[in-house]
């Protein structure tokens, strides 16, 4: 145990993560494995675990890291702990420079205005009461019902870092993103021009002329078929503008199952949202200049979604059908 930190490494495949944890002669109990996740002193591949990822199930070869006494470890959660992890949202990074959450849908990333700053829950808002501190700068965003990763700089210094970064356009983002019916192509790229309506609230489909229009790249690659219902994409952003993707999925004539707004037509698969979730983010980290990738998998509702679809394929396949 180096320093404090007791690593160890998976044995068993598919067994929760609490479980494993009271396994552990160091741990012993369940109750003392839901204090360890809850003092945050678990992680796996860098992220810190909370007692919501006490149910994690673990592959054989997963190493899973105790960090005995690192500080702000010690204490038990706070309010501001609590309360975010009753409105879903899961830190999946901390350290002096960062903090990387996973956003549930619903929730906004940030207010537009300080009239909304006053009144609105955001995610910003939780986070800075988790963290007890006056304020964090969010160095992206992603839709009040997008799912998934969203980056947070703890200093003004480093959001100017981490926005360097954006501008070059460096950082890896992709997405996970169901649209409705088969997608015609394996992968490619969206290159489309853009506008944003500051009445509407939506991007518009432009020419390269009209004023403020701008160029929105990205790539995708399918990752799943669901017979000619719905298509699981991923999608990497080049550049990084507000519904970006929604659009680039309308204009190639396969709108997001659940879009409520960049959709041509009524129907097509049931979804209570649009079904977008920001599942990979890597970036150089502003402290150590090395580069960092954080993951994020499929949330419930979305999980749910894609196991209907499976389910909904498989039976058409099926003979006699």
């Amino acid at each position: 145990m180096a320093g404090g930190v007791e690593q160890s490494r998976v044995t068993t495949d598919g067994i929760r993560l609490d479980k494993w944890l009271a396994g552990l002669p160091s741990v012993g109990s369940r109750q003392k494995a839901r204090d360890t996740l809850e003092r945050g002193k678990v992680s796996i591949d860098g992220a810190a675990m909370t007692p919501a990822d006490g149910g994690r199930v673990l592959a054989e070869g997963t190493v899973v890291s105790i960090a005995w006494n690192r500080p702000g470890t010690g204490e038990k959660r706070t309010a501001g702990r609590v309360a975010l992890e009753r409105a879903g949202v899961v830190v999946r990074h901390q350290d002096d420079a960062i903090v990387v959450v996973e956003k549930p849908p619903g929730l906004l990333t940030d207010a537009a205005d300080l009239e909304q700053a006053r009144f609105r829950d955001t995610l910003r808002k939780r986070v800075k009461a988790y963290l007890s501190v006056e304020d964090v700068w969010p160095a992206h965003r992603i839709d009040r019902d997008t799912s998934g990763l969203v980056l947070f700089a703890r200093t003004p210094e480093v959001r100017e870092h981490l926005l360097q970064q954006w501008h070059t356009q460096s950082p890896l983002r992709e997405y996970l993103v169901v649209v409705e019916g088969k997608f015609p192509k394996q992968k490619g790229e969206f290159s489309d021009w853009m506008v944003w309506d500051p009445k509407q609230r939506i991007q518009r489909s432009c020419s390269p002329e009209t004023p403020n229009a701008w160029l929105a790249q990205a790539s995708f690659r399918v990752q799943e078929h669901f017979g000619e219902k719905a298509t699981l994409l991923v999608v990497r952003l080049v550049t990084g503008r507000r519904n970006q993707i929604r659009l680039h999925c309308q204009l190639a004539n396969h709108a997001l199952v659940g879009e409520p707004l960049y959709r041509r037509r009524e129907g097509g698969v049931e979804f209570e949202r649009q079904a977008l979730h920001a599942t990979r983010l890597g970036f150089v980290h502003p402290a150590t200049n090395q580069p960092v990738v954080f993951e994020s998998p499929p949330p419930a509702d979305l999980a749910g979604l894609l196991a209907r679809l499976r389910t909904d394929r498989d039976a058409q396949r099926r003979p006699g059908r």
